[in-house]
């Protein structure tokens, strides 16, 4: 849907091979990849990623 609505590079979980990982995996993997997550589950995905180190300056 992201693709088709102009954002060519989105991506998914099941592309990463990220299917049925931890939360806390998908963060990092979001963090370490500057990817902006799109989920249903907001709250407690902005908890996580505000409970994580950022790796980029």
């Amino acid at each position: 849907m992201a693709r088709g609505r102009g954002f060519p590079v989105s991506t998914h979980v099941i592309w990463l091979e990220l299917r049925s990982r931890q939360e806390q995996v998908l963060v990092r993997r979001a963090i370490d990849d500057d990817y902006v997550p799109v989920t249903h589950d907001s709250a407690d995905f902005t908890a996580l990623m505000e409970s994580e180190p950022a790796t980029r300056g």
